[in-house]
């Protein structure tokens, strides 16, 4: 059962509401999850950052550099010179476009399906 971290602190952030020990909460956690449930540590971190309410359940917007290399129009680039010959490397199509090979690779991969042979 895989479950998300937004619902492991929202469990943790009722527990705590309604005054439960700490033991107590982990207790119904690992119940609950087993193996596939948080760390004690983070719980405890949990716990009592929610007590001081210092925290909400979902995890703040980070900022960050947005991804560039995998918008409409480099996919069609990708695919444009892709079908012009499918024997290009994945180098040689990555420095015609002016872009990390990782990031060629993803679009292959992920927008088309292709894998490594």
């Amino acid at each position: 059962m895989e479950c998300s971290k937004l619902e492991w602190k929202t469990n943790v952030k009722f527990l705590t509401k309604l005054n439960w020990e700490s033991k107590q909460i982990i207790e119904v956690l690992n119940t609950v999850y087993g193996n596939n449930g948080p760390k004690k540590s983070a719980v405890y971190k949990w716990i009592n950052l929610f007590r001081e309410s210092l925290i909400e359940c979902e995890d703040d917007h980070r900022s960050g550099r947005p991804s560039t290399s995998l918008t409409k129009e480099r996919v069609a680039a990708v695919r444009s010179l892709w079908q012009e010959d499918r024997r290009m490397t994945i180098d040689y199509i990555a420095n015609a476009l002016g872009i990390f090979r990782g990031s060629e690779n993803s679009i292959l991969v992920y927008n088309f399906g292709l894998s490594k042979l």
